[in-house]
């Protein structure tokens, strides 16, 4: 994979202001958090755990159970703006003459092909 380090400047324009950024990012954070713990209940390898879980603080326990589904429904719409980007940078990518050369060309390629049948079979629902 490549190099962090060698990225490029974050000196661009986004379509969303830099308060909207950041508010996503905070966003982020707190879903994150809340997957976290959906996760680390929903991932528990003993039902006995679970249903006595469930049975000590039932409210505790929906809110893990919702807290799964709010983190899942953000990062479906997550991945959904990151194919996206990607797909805007790949076309940038591709319409250079270097691009047939590029060692990772094959495999950017089938992602992009993997992101382009993901993001059309979500249109179409």
């Amino acid at each position: 994979m490549a190099d962090a380090s060698k990225s490029l400047n974050s000196n661009f324009e986004a379509v969303i202001s830099a308060a909207e950024l950041e508010d996503g990012e905070l966003l982020h954070a707190e879903i994150d958090s809340m997957r976290k713990i959906a996760m680390h209940a929903g991932l528990t390898n003993s039902s006995d755990k679970l249903n006595l879980s469930y049975l000590e603080n039932p409210n505790g326990y929906l809110n893990a159970l919702k807290f799964g589904i709010r983190s899942y429904d953000h990062y479906d719409n997550l991945l959904l703006m990151m194919g996206s980007a990607i797909s805007r940078l790949y076309t940038i990518a591709a319409d250079q003459p270097e691009w047939k050369n590029n060692e990772d060309k094959e495999q950017i390629e089938n992602f992009i092909s993997k992101i382009n049948s993901l993001t059309s079979s979500e249109i179409e629902h």
